[in-house]
This record gives C-alpha cells, sequence and structure tokens, in this order.
C-alpha cells in the first residue's frame, strides 16, 4: 500500500466515523497499512464499556471480552467502517476480566478465555461489577 493509498483510506475512514457522532465519542483512530482499523475511547474504563455497548446495540452486534494471559484482558467489538473490518476495543486488566466473566456467570478463564455476550448483558454485569466494587471500599 503507498502513502497515497493509506492517505486515502484514513480520509474514508474519517468520513465514515463522522456517521456516528451521535455515539460515545472516541478518543484514537488507527488505520494501519496492511487493512486493519482499531478505534479507542479515551481511558475510564467503565465510561469506555458503558461506551461500547452503546455502539454495539447501534450496530446490532456483540462483545466480546477476552482474558490475555499477560495480565490483561479486553472487552471489544467488530464492525464495518468505511467498508473496511474495524475493531473498538476496551483494554481491562485481568481482574477486571475476571470480575465482569463473574458478573455475567460466565467465568473467563485459561481453559476458556474468551466469551460473547449482547450489549444489555454486559450492562447487568458492569452494574454488578459497581455494586460490588462499592461494598468493599
Amino acid at each position: 500500500m503507498s502513502n497515497a493509498d493509506l492517505a486515502r483510506r484514513m480520509a474514508q475512514v474519517a468520513d465514515a466515523l463522522a456517521a456516528f457522532d451521535h455515539l460515545p465519542a472516541v478518543d484514537s483512530v488507527g488505520v494501519y497499512g496492511d487493512g486493519d482499523i482499531y478505534v479507542r475511547f479515551a481511558y475510564d474504563s467503565t465510561r469506555q464499556l458503558s461506551g461500547l455497548c452503546d455502539w454495539a446495540d447501534e450496530l446490532g452486534i456483540l462483545v466480546t471480552l477476552t482474558l490475555s494471559y499477560g495480565g490483561s484482558g479486553d472487552a471489544s467489538i467488530q464492525f464495518e467502517l468505511a467498508g473496511i473490518a474495524a475493531r473498538l476495543k476496551v483494554s481491562l486488566h485481568s481482574g477486571q476480566a475476571y470480575e465482569l466473566g463473574a458478573a455475567l456467570q460466565e467465568p473467563l478463564s485459561g481453559a476458556k478465555p474468551t466469551v460473547t455476550v449482547t450489549p444489555a448483558k454486559l450492562r447487568a454485569a458492569i452494574m454488578v461489577h459497581a455494586e460490588l466494587a462499592g461494598s468493599h471500599a
């Protein structure tokens, strides 16, 4: 991919992103020459997770929670942006991922590192997680 091709792709993505202005704002977009697009929120995991659910609802898609072995995890959705596969991802630390899995009643583990849920189910788990965190304060 040439620099001009990448610039055109970036412009396409920027134009397509404008159509989602009614949803929670993203903080950054990475458009890579290999065809990958990554969209991120500013760091605040509770707001990010809620925003991710808003995006998933709008797009009519599910949310995937993933636990990584390096002490981290994420919640993400995959969708098309300007006809190109895009991924909107919220980074989590492993504790958050474990706790959300427990609140979902679908525990994440090394044997089951990925769970896919509806945005409504994730919202309910976020509320349970917040209540549990508040009871430990």
